[in-house]
């Protein structure tokens, strides 16, 4: 079954910068669920984003993409999408 990720979390792999309400969860295919966050252009201004995850209903951290630094300017948006591929 796909992952049942109710809100996003950003980290710069130590640190949680910020967690949020998923802005979208979308059926793609039949085996593959995409979830899709948002930070506004006054979230986590300067920081540098190194992952991001899927927080499910219990609070409990079930899915991390890791990638490269990337610091969040201001008075910028930046969209993170995590594709739920089932098995």
């Amino acid at each position: 079954a796909c992952l049942v990720g109710s809100e996003m979390c950003i980290r710069d792999r130590v640190n949680e910068i910020v967690r949020k309400k998923l802005d979208s969860k979308m059926r793609i295919s039949d085996s593959c669920y995409r979830y899709t966050g948002m930070l506004s252009e006054i979230e986590g201004n300067g920081k540098y984003i190194t992952e991001i995850g899927l927080v499910d209903e219990d609070g409990d951290l079930v899915c991390i993409k890791t990638f490269d630094k990337k610091i969040k300017n201001k008075e910028a948006e930046m969209t993170f999408k995590i594709d739920d591929m089932l098995a």
